[in-house]
């Protein structure tokens, strides 16, 4: 069994495609045939055509980070009015 939660650890105001961002980043497939585990943290900014902006990352697993960011890059969120907010989110992937 796994587990992958994901949460706002910091941001001035939650926005609401956080709950998109969450429910489109599962624990991937590779990271659970290899049983690999770690912690990705994202600072990212979303402009006003619902491109998601990576400023920084941290992680402990390259592999998962990248996978992170791949599909965030990937994302296309919902039309949004200016927003010059930097989030952070916390991607947390565990096999239990």
């Amino acid at each position: 069994m796994s587990v992958f939660t994901s949460g706002v650890f910091s941001a001035p105001t939650i926005p609401p495609y956080v709950q998109m961002i969450k429910s489109e980043i599962g624990y991937p497939e590779f990271a659970k045939q290899t049983n690999e585990e770690g912690i990705v943290l994202v600072s990212f900014t979303v402009d006003n055509s619902g491109k998601v902006h990576v400023m920084e990352t941290n992680s402990d697993n390259p592999e998962l980070c990248n996978y992170v960011v791949q599909r965030l890059s990937e994302l296309n969120l919902p039309d949004t009015v200016e927003d010059t907010n930097e989030y952070n989110l916390k991607f947390v992937f565990r096999l239990i």
